[in-house]
């Protein structure tokens, strides 16, 4: 971070996108009014919209549908089948941006929103295991939860495809900026409640546009909020648990203030004692108070308004007296009908502001028409059948129940590749980046390689006094114990699939995965009674469409370079059948009563030709638990969570986001494996 601060870096970032945005902006174009004009202009656009879904490698199965009447959310993402799992995804569409944008701007709202939503589908997952635990509990921190989350996948959306950063940051300047200049002005006279809320607001979502009188504003207790919220939010949001921790800090540090205000039945004793700066302050702040707790029942907010006016005009202050005349004054409009929102407009920026702009929000703002929704969702899957023909040459393959049927057309070819003497010096540097997790592993894989072992029976009735017992001074018969020599824990087969997928060459997953089969190998080289395979897997043939399963090391290819063949080819991944593949040759080739143990590393889903989503995915389900049956142990590393869980179940399954750290971790996996193992025999 270039400045003191995460809230810093990101004031210079949006000054800096404004300047080449302004043109964007400011270009001319009408406003849409007409409904059907609306429902043309959004079919025009849809090609584009999924067109964004394909490039973020967002599944296909993924639902892009506008929101409706019937619908309780709109302008969000979601899974039908969260938190359990998250394979049924879905983006819903409102029509909010005809009435924030012009003609001109249209295509670079929708846009920013869907590139948006999408990067929920592919990044969020703990938020939403977050919402359902909490169940409309805390509405504040599952607000803060939610402007949070936002600013981290906005981040990781602008590392991983920077050409969309001009339409994610013009949604912000249409949806979000408005909000602050609009309240702007209005600062000085809200109550501390709403200015904190504001302050929160704007320091998580339009930092730069905080005016000098909300960066000096201090708070009853004389702390200046703004710096200190700027100084809880020291480190970006870069991971989900750092997105909760946060959502929790800043929601304790704002809920903080609440005691402050004295409770209502020994406000009038305290507020007599307090200077008259102070006591309105706080005045204002117990009418907020009164007014928020009536509208959480539309049905009574008159009758509670009046109720509240009442009590306030028994209190011997005069600001008292003028707070609940305004209370009988709003009890009058409610009375009448007037919507609260039109009630507390130009005067209060409540929970109720925080809340509707959220992107994963549950107030529906503007849906379309029962019948526009009707055609667009027949719009939708006329293209996306279309995008799908175009992509792999022919239209989508059919399969019955919930896995994929392999037929005669397509085949799982397997290698064995041949190593290259040109490798010794690349072998040679691989080797030194790991040689201290080499040597601890190996030690490990030594001690399990010893075919007897010493040990110790104890709590016996003959045989050696046992020192544990006198120590402990126990008086009882069975005080002795013996030496024996327990047998080894048997022979061990270890097998090692490595994706060999295209999205593996990014952010150095590549290394990793050669990193790990290096040490694997390494560790295990010349070790009586331990048997070690690496395999890795992608896709063969003109479309993609076969499995191709090749063996880096192992039986019949005894030559440790041969694992710098790794990545050399890589495309599609086709897990079921390359499970099944490496699970037949591991058995094949391991000594006789060996126990065997397969390591998936992968960092996503299956993908392939007419082969992806949630029918995939239970296919290799299917796979992993059929291999377990037949007695060889799976276990997945997951480099990024895209369906693993789902794939391997969670107890199989273990998440390793911090790439610089694989080495040593893999090290320590391998070393709890090995005694788990020895263990159990």
């Amino acid at each position: 971070m270039s400045g003191l601060t995460w809230v810093d870096d990101e004031i210079a970032r949006l000054q800096e996108e404004d300047l080449y945005l302004r043109p964007l902006l400011n270009c001319p174009g009408r406003m849409i009014t007409d409904s059907q004009e609306r429902l043309t202009s959004m079919q025009r656009m849809l090609p584009g919209l999924l067109q964004i879904q394909r490039c973020l490698r967002v599944p296909v199965g993924c639902r892009l549908e506008p929101a409706t009447q019937m619908q309780n959310a709109c302008g969000c993402a979601g899974f039908d089948d969260a938190p359990d799992s998250f394979l049924k995804p879905w983006i819903r569409i409102d029509q909010k941006g005809f009435n924030l944008c012009n003609s001109a701007q249209l295509p670079t709202f929708y846009a920013g929103l869907m590139v948006h939503e999408c990067g929920h589908i592919l990044f969020s997952r703990k938020l939403y295991r977050e919402r359902a635990s909490r169940d409309g509990k805390r509405r504040l921190r599952s607000i803060i939860l939610n402007f949070l989350e936002d600013a981290r996948i906005e981040e990781l959306l602008r590392l991983d495809a920077p050409g969309f950063q001009p339409s994610l940051q013009a949604l912000r300047n249409f949806v979000d900026y408005p909000t602050v200049a609009q309240f702007a002005p209005l600062f000085p006279i809200l109550p501390d409640g709403d200015k904190l809320h504001l302050l929160l607001f704007t320091v998580l979502q339009a930092p730069h546009l905080a005016t000098p009188q909300m960066q000096t504003w201090l708070a009853l207790d004389e702390s200046c909020v703004w710096q200190q919220l700027k100084q809880l939010l020291q480190s970006p949001p870069n991971s989900e648990n750092t997105v909760i921790s946060l959502a929790k800090t800043l929601d304790e540090y704002i809920r903080s203030f609440d005691r402050l205000i004295p409770p209502n039945r020994l406000a009038p004793q305290q507020l007599q004692t307090e200077a008259p700066p102070i006591r309105e302050r706080k005045l204002r702040q117990i009418e907020a108070n009164f007014e928020d707790a009536a509208f959480r029942s539309p049905e009574t907010a008159a009758a509670e308004l009046l109720a509240a006016a009442t009590t306030l005009s028994q209190w011997p202050l005069p600001e008292a007296t003028t707070a609940a005349e305004r209370l009988l004054l709003l009890a009058g409009e409610v009375e009448k009908g007037t919507p609260r929102q039109k009630l507390q407009a130009g005067r209060r920026f409540s929970l109720d502001h925080l809340e509707q702009k959220q992107s994963l929000g549950t107030d529906v703002v503007l849906p379309f028409p029962d019948d526009s929704a009707a055609r667009l969702n027949a719009d939708i899957a006329a293209e996306l059948d279309h995008l799908l023909r175009e992509l792999s040459g022919a239209a989508p393959a059919s399969s019955d129940g919930d896995t994929w049927d392999w037929d005669s057309d397509r085949r799982t070819i397997i290698e064995t590749v041949q190593s290259d003497t040109t490798h010794a010096t690349q072998w040679q540097t691989l080797l030194s980046r790991i040689t201290n997790q080499v040597a601890a592993t190996r030690a490990v894989f030594r001690i399990r390689a010893s075919k007897e072992k010493p040990a110790t029976l104890r709590e016996k009735l003959h045989g050696q006094i046992d020192r544990r017992k006198l120590a402990k001074v126990s008086f009882q018969k069975r005080i002795f114990c013996q030496k024996i020599t327990r047998p080894g824990p048997g022979p061990l087969a270890l097998a090692l699939l490595l994706d060999e997928s295209g999205s593996m060459c990014h952010n150095n997953k590549k290394r990793v995965a050669i990193e790990a089969a290096a040490l694997l190998a390494e560790s295990t080289r010349d070790l009586p009674g331990i048997h070690t395979e690496v395999f890795s897997h992608t896709s063969a043939g003109n479309h993609n469409q076969h499995c191709l399963v090749r063996r880096l090391y192992g039986h019949n290819q005894p030559n440790l370079h041969g694992l710098l063949n790794y990545g050399n080819d890589m495309h599609e991944n086709y897990d079921h059948q390359a499970l099944l593949t490496a699970a037949e040759l591991l058995k094949k080739s391991a000594p006789p009563n060996a126990s065997r143990l397969l390591i998936v590393i992968s960092d996503g889903m299956p993908h392939g030709y007419n082969y992806e989503g949630e029918k995939a995915v239970a296919a290799a389900h299917a796979a992993a638990s059929s291999i377990r049956k037949s007695g060889t142990q799976v276990l997945a590393i997951a480099i990024e969570d895209f369906a693993a869980e789902q794939i391997y179940k969670p107890q199989y399954t273990l998440k390793w986001t911090k790439l610089s750290e694989f080495p040593s971790q893999f090290r320590a996996l391998l070393t709890r494996l090995l005694r788990r193992s020895a263990a159990e025999r």
